[in-house]
């Protein structure tokens, strides 16, 4: 009868040879590093997401393409001076849901295309996600056949989901709780990387929420690429097995 140790063996190249052995995963993961750095603009840059950006080749495997939108800034908390940043939105959190936030215009300029992508609410102006989602759809409709799906253009085969996102250069108030956690991983060093790089914002309000249209939701996209990034290979196997049962079994 084969041993546990000879079953775990034959699982384990097994699943490298359908996942991707260490060194594959790691050429995966160069190709979309190259493919972010090399796309970076001065008003826009591509962030990489899904299952091919973490290395994974699986069945249905999907690849995220968040265009950053930099242009705009996005500040957590109203300050002294942030007036005076060009294209500058405060986020407000007041009347939404957990996770989901408004933008509200506190500038002295704004150019004429984040004019023309925002509302005028009340006395004050709102950068509108619903307006935001049918202009992604409208540029890349111009390329491929694509449908909105959540905050993203996904073509048909839904192998690609295109969005616009937003980053806010501070770990906002709201996951601060996450970073003082009592933990053995991710490590310090990990935490406090992922926290300064921020956080994403992508046009997608509460479904419930009269102002759907105006709201932003927070992504941690990027600090989850953080995490799986720091797996071992076997634990990448493991969470690629899990994967691929979740996706199976619905």
């Amino acid at each position: 009868m084969e041993t546990d140790e000879n079953i775990c063996r034959r699982l384990y190249l097994c699943l490298c040879e359908t996942i991707g052995s260490e060194e594959v995963v790691k050429a995966r993961r160069q190709f979309y590093a190259t493919v972010d750095y090399f796309t970076e603009k001065k008003h826009f840059s591509i962030v990489t997401s899904g299952s091919k950006a973490e290395g994974l080749q699986q069945m249905k495997s999907d690849i995220d393409v968040m265009v950053l939108f930099r242009l705009v800034n996005v500040s957590e908390k109203r300050t002294d001076d942030s007036f005076l940043i060009p294209n500058n939105f405060v986020m407000d959190t007041d009347d939404c849901k957990p996770g989901f936030t408004q933008l509200k215009g506190n500038s002295c300029h704004y150019d004429a295309l984040v004019n023309w992508l925002s509302t005028p609410y009340g006395q004050e102006l709102r950068f509108e996600s619903g307006r935001i989602r049918h202009w992604i759809v409208s540029i890349f409709g111009l390329f491929r056949l694509v449908t909105l799906h959540g905050p993203c253009a996904s073509d048909m085969d839904k192998d690609v989901d295109i969005t616009v996102c937003l980053r806010c250069p501070v770990f906002i108030q709201q996951a601060q709780p996450w970073i003082k956690r009592d933990r053995i991983w991710p490590s310090p060093k990990l935490v406090s990387n992922i926290c300064s790089y921020g956080t994403l914002l992508v046009p997608i309000g509460s479904k419930d929420s009269p102002n759907e249209h105006l709201e932003w939701r927070m992504s941690f996209s990027v600090a989850e690429k953080h995490l799986i990034f720091s797996f071992t290979h076997t634990q990448l196997l493991c969470y690629a097995l899990l994967k691929t049962y979740v996706k199976t079994s619905h």
